[in-house]
């Protein structure tokens, strides 16, 4: 049977060590459900990007999709929703980014230089007008979230690309810009593009975004490090009584 190296931090190896854990079947079994997750990614990508995509055909996709979903792009899926009732297109998903207002996106766009209302101001004044999945109407599965036009969904494969690329099991609002900057035809692309948006430039601030993300989170000290400074700080009282003690003594 091959063989594949995990490498483990020192604490987690030692917890793992103390706690008799099974290593081999708990690491196969959650390599193997990473495995699922990421075809049935591949395939809802491969999916959408087909020129006669139809969300009807593909009755899994909406729940592949929403099961990535942070709440944050639930909520900007929810936005973008146009009140006439027709399909969503780039443009009203880039905007409602910007409402929702506390995502990972909206630092990605200021990342690269992006100001957010003069954003919002294009925006709007931009033609919304987008080619739609079906020239007879508006698609009649909504899947992830309203109906979208035909730049939007591929917006949002690319978007799920890039969270896989990434590394990362969920898609988010910071994938989503990803996307939308990527369509680069798109009313969000050209709107982002006219500002000086450049859809590498943003991935790789979004890398560097994460990283100062990762290493400025406050841990918990190991448990292991808790017992020694609890040690410590008995032998430190100790020595003092003792010190103490034979200072009248003495």
């Amino acid at each position: 049977m091959p063989k594949i190296n995990v490498y483990l931090p020192d604490d987690l190896a030692a917890a793992v060590r103390a706690a008799g854990f099974p290593v081999s079947p708990v690491c196969q079994e959650a390599l193997a459900t990473a495995v699922r997750k990421v075809n049935r990614a591949r395939n809802a990508i491969s999916a959408i990007r087909d020129p006669g995509f139809d969300p009807g055909q593909h009755p899994a996709l909406g729940g592949s999709l929403q099961s990535r979903m942070t709440p944050r792009l639930d909520e900007v899926f929810r936005l973008a929703r146009p009140t006439d009732g027709g399909p969503a297109g780039t443009g009203q998903l880039l905007l409602g980014v910007l409402e929702e207002g506390h995502n990972l996106g909206l630092r990605l766009l200021q990342a690269v230089d992006i100001d957010l209302d003069e954003l919002a101001g294009a925006l709007r004044q931009a033609d919304p007008t987008e080619q739609t999945l079906d020239a007879g109407g508006p698609i009649t599965d909504p899947g992830p979230g309203p109906d979208l036009t035909r730049p939007a969904w591929r917006a949002v494969a690319t978007a799920l690309e890039a969270a896989i690329e990434l590394g990362h099991n969920y898609l988010g609002c910071e994938h989503l810009v990803l996307g939308l900057a990527a369509e680069t035809d798109s009313v969000a692309g050209r709107v982002l593009r006219d500002l000086g948006a450049d859809p590498e430039a943003a991935r790789r601030a979004l890398t560097s975004i994460l990283a100062g993300y990762v290493h400025s989170r406050p841990t918990d000290p190991p448990a292991g490090t808790e017992v020694l400074s609890e040690i410590m700080r008995r032998l430190d009282s100790l020595e003092a009584r003792v010190a103490s003690l034979g200072a009248v003594n003495g």
